[in-house]
């Protein structure tokens, strides 16, 4: 009885301990700090290179079609990455009937309204049109 005693003793010292160093961890001044910032830089990296212009209703963007896996907020069936840089651009769905696996890997230019996406680090486009 008192080993088994001994042996709980440890694993509650061990467990307090493990969840105070991880919560010293995550809730740090410097830790927060860093969050912030890269919350700030993707946020100016979206206003600034892929959002359009507020006037803009209809942007275009152009670029390689690629087909989208399975995400947790599960939005977009697609999207569009820069064929020269490879980065992703916007993610693409569509309620025109417009087949966007026709348009796997083909660069195109891609037309309809934007809005930011479940997560806000990125858009998605609704596609209107697809051009070759």
């Amino acid at each position: 009885m008192r080993k088994n005693t001994i042996f709980w003793i440890i694993i509650a010292i061990f467990i307090v301990g493990s969840v105070a160093g991880f919560s010293s961890l995550i809730f740090s001044e410097k830790n927060q700090e860093n969050v912030r910032e890269q919350v700030t830089n993707r946020q100016q990296a979206i206003d600034t290179d892929v959002l359009p212009a507020k006037k803009q209703e209809k942007p275009t963007y152009h670029g390689v079609v690629r087909a989208l896996e399975v995400s947790l907020y599960q939005q977009g069936t697609h999207y569009l990455e820069d064929a020269v840089t490879g980065r992703v651009l916007a993610l693409l769905d569509t309620n025109n009937g417009i087949n966007l696996d026709t348009y796997i890997d083909k660069e195109v230019d891609v037309y309809g309204p934007v809005e930011r996406t479940i997560e806000g680090d990125g858009v998605i486009m609704d596609v209107e049109r697809v051009e070759k």
